[in-house]
């Protein structure tokens, strides 16, 4: 029994621990390094006037589109909006930590040394991303609760597994 109300209570202190660690109303931007030369350099070298605009809605616990199919040293400009009453955090592992990042519309610290981790979403305000996938593979992005651990590789929600709800692949060939 102290067993269980040990863990119980480790658990809690986890859980407000990561709630003060990242407000779902803040951008995740990896402030500790900067991008590598190579993403850099793609950034610098794009032409963002002929990049691909894709719109992702955030709506009843769902992505639309669920799927993107992006190719690899391509430029993109990813429009984010919420239509759920909450601010939310949009994350993925690997998702946007293996793309080149010219802009983060909102964000002004955000430059082409960034590493972006999470993008916050408030309701009914588009947030537009410039980037360059960088890394070929399977990538999942989701909505994060608000309870979320900020490090220096990425986001992470510890009681994740307990919960479900909207998410989307994407593919960079």
């Amino acid at each position: 029994m102290k067993l269980i109300r040990n863990l119980a209570v480790a658990a809690m202190a986890v859980t407000l621990a990561a709630c003060a660690a990242q407000p779902a109303g803040s951008d995740s931007v990896n402030a500790y390094k900067s991008a590598p030369d190579s993403f850099q350099a793609a950034v610098a070298a794009a032409d963002w006037n002929s990049a691909s605009v894709i719109e992702i809605t955030l709506q009843d616990d769902h992505f639309a589109p669920m799927l993107l199919k992006l190719k690899m040293g391509k430029p993109y400009v990813l429009r984010f909006t919420s239509k759920e009453p909450k601010t939310h955090l949009v994350a993925g592992s690997g998702f946007l930590g293996n793309m080149a990042v010219a802009s983060l519309s909102g964000n002004d610290t955000v430059s082409k040394g960034s590493i972006v981790h999470g993008i916050a979403l408030k309701p009914w305000e588009p947030r537009e991303i410039k980037v360059i996938p960088m890394v070929r593979g399977r990538f999942e992005f989701r909505r994060t609760g608000s309870g979320v651990i900020v490090t220096h590789s990425g986001v992470s929600e510890p009681f994740a597994l307990f919960k479900t709800g909207a998410y989307g692949i994407a593919y960079v060939e």
